[in-house]
């Protein structure tokens, strides 16, 4: 018997002595690659995305992972699943969570008023309290929204000099009264977490979120630190790829400064919601959405994550957008579906692109 025959007999038998839930499985999982392939590739093409690393578990376990296109453009370097990248906004939910461990350790509270951290706040400090920063209803204005710091995103910021630019600002509205998206607010409370924990706040992710959680690939996003697998930011304009144009990590700090990889950022949701070894009810409080001071719900959670129904079901997620890179990571509690999608381009339309892979999940597991 030939080598090849031997080969297709092994494989052939293995898959004849599956048992049929196990082969029933493996031809889902077969058709689910083929179907996602084909929808990541046409957005690939037309939405020229350099490169693009996504990893989706079902109940913890693997259901699909692939890197595409490249992670540096210039030197010709290969997305892989180790390759690192910019998560942004996707930052909020490890500092919520941190602010989570905090309260129910008594440090913080979430009725706290912000001049309890930051006396000389000189902004309604009285009246801004920690909820309205984790669930942005604390009117402060959106600092990413000035111009000023979209001219000097390169530059190094201190507090004071990321303070200085919004501080003095009047709210946009009454705290507590309405919702509206703020990097502010996310900003204020990693100073919350300094002040409270007496840590610095990348070290307090580091040794209480990072390491407990595995989370090996994952990094604050210091300017002039060696990463390995670090990919390159690429904005792309009429069909164009450019270089994105570079900024400073200490412009996100809190609200977007992480660095992780589609692997680690999907295993940091799964345990969130089902491992994290702290008490339930901090877990619970994690995935509970917000309200306004008239009792109005938000969907927005005290974990920093979007909370909405979609495809009949209830989905967690939160994206991130920061200068040459997006990314989405969603959580589907009925189906224990997680799925991590990292790209190097700013210009992706990633909620629309999870959407489509999501239902097209479900569609194959109902």
């Amino acid at each position: 018997m030939s080598v090849c025959r031997g080969i297709f007999f092994v494989v052939l038998a293995a898959h004849i002595y599956m048992n049929p839930v196990q082969a029933e499985e493996n031809d889902i999982k077969i058709k689910i690659e083929q179907e996602l392939d084909n929808i990541i590739g046409e957005v690939l093409d037309k939405e020229h995305i350099p490169s693009i690393s996504i990893n989706i578990l079902k109940k913890g376990r693997p259901l699909y992972a692939k890197a595409f296109g490249l992670a540096d453009v210039e030197l010709d370097v290969p997305a892989t699943l180790n390759s690192v990248y910019a998560i942004g906004s996707l930052t909020k939910s490890f500092t919520c969570l941190a602010i989570n461990q905090l309260t129910s350790h008594g440090r913080i509270s979430f009725e706290d008023t912000l001049d309890k951290f930051l006396p000389d706040y000189p902004t309604r400090a009285k009246d801004i309290k920690v909820r309205h920063l984790l669930h942005h209803t604390s009117g402060i204005k959106n600092y990413i929204h000035l111009p000023e710091i979209r001219r000097n995103a390169e530059k190094f910021h201190s507090h004071d000099d990321m303070l200085a630019w919004f501080q003095e600002l009047p709210l946009d509205f009454e705290p507590g009264s309405q919702w509206r998206y703020s990097n502010s607010g996310t900003y204020l409370l990693g100073l919350i977490i300094e002040k409270a924990s007496g840590e610095k706040y990348q070290d307090y992710i580091k040794n209480h979120i990072l390491i407990p959680f595995g989370l090996e690939n994952t990094y604050s996003g210091e300017d002039s630190r060696i990463i390995k697998g670090r990919s390159k930011g690429y904005s792309v304009v009429n069909g164009v790829v450019n270089n994105a144009r570079r900024y400073s990590s200490t412009i996100a700090f809190a609200s977007g400064d992480l660095l992780s990889t589609s692997a680690d950022i999907a295993t940091y949701m799964t345990k969130l919601y089902h491992d994290y070894a702290h008490s339930k009810s901090l877990i619970g409080g994690v995935f509970e959405v917000g309200q306004l001071e008239d009792g109005q719900n938000i969907n927005y959670t005290n974990g920093c994550l979007f909370s909405e129904a979609t495809h009949g079901r209830v989905k967690y997620y939160h994206m991130g957008q920061i200068f040459g890179y997006s990314s989405i990571l969603s959580y589907y509690p009925e189906d224990e579906i997680t799925i991590s999608i990292l790209t190097n381009s700013g210009s992706v339309k990633i909620l629309d692109l999870e959407h489509r892979l999501a239902e097209k999940i479900l569609e194959y597991l109902l």
